[in-house]
């Protein structure tokens, strides 16, 4: 009978590169002479990991490593190519930004023939708010405001982001060998799933290890974006 403790994701669960969280005490005779353990917690120095890894599902425990997480990020949505421009008149007060990809919110242009109408590009994404209150999401379909929530705009913003051009993300590396990648706006679950490769920030600027690279890449990678290293001489 599984001892898992009650609502985790698995027997073992992968937190950052060869760290994990132990839910499932039975697990613990299979992790000896592979790594160091203190409670919970245990870290995998040994070099044979891919065959650690099926050893431990081999004896029918659930491990859930970084890959497996990003493997599970919702997917994003399938959209059509930009058509012709729709005008929209937002309400008195309201600002209307739309989705550009990883440099975020733009403001929409407005029509140059009818200030306050807002020409808006068919399949994209916007943003309604009033001042600097909570935002209203949609997406632009068929001529038609459909509503959003924040993630859905999100994926749906660089879903069509990345059919207008590359969206590239520059990752520096500083002289102590740690990478740093802006602070992008992400769907929540990719956001949370991010945050369990940073170590920390520098300014603005997250970073992270290189024995992260790879995930943040792969991560990245999700919602259409290219990873573009930087290397300091």
């Amino acid at each position: 009978m599984s001892k898992r403790r009650t609502g985790a994701p698995a027997d073992l669960e992968e937190v950052y590169p060869d760290r994990f969280i132990v839910h499932n005490p039975a697990v613990g005779p299979s992790l000896r002479g592979e790594g160091d353990r203190e409670g919970d917690r245990f870290v995998l120095t040994s070099w044979r990991r891919e065959g650690f890894l099926a050893r431990v599902r081999g004896k029918t425990f659930v491990v859930l490593t970084l890959a497996d997480q990003i493997t599970l990020l919702p997917p994003l949505p399938r959209v059509t190519a930009s058509g012709a421009p729709v005008l929209y008149t937002p309400g008195q007060g309201q600002r209307v930004s739309y989705f550009a990809g990883v440099i975020g919110w733009q403001p929409a242009a407005e029509d140059l023939d009818a200030p306050g109408v807002y020409r808006l590009v068919e399949g994209s994404v916007i943003r309604r708010r009033r001042g600097r209150g909570p935002g209203h999401y949609y997406h632009i379909r068929k001529g038609k405001l459909v509503t959003l929530d924040e993630d859905q705009a999100l994926r749906y913003g660089y879903a069509m982001a990345a059919r207008t051009r590359a969206q590239v993300v520059v990752a520096h590396q500083g002289q102590d060998g740690q990478y740093q990648i802006p602070d992008l706006l992400l769907p929540s679950a990719h956001r949370a799933l991010l945050r369990r490769l940073i170590v920390g920030k520098l300014g603005e600027d997250y970073t992270f290890g290189p024995e992260a690279l790879g995930l943040v890449e792969v991560l990245l990678g999700t919602l259409r974006l290219e990873l573009e290293l930087d290397l300091e001489g």
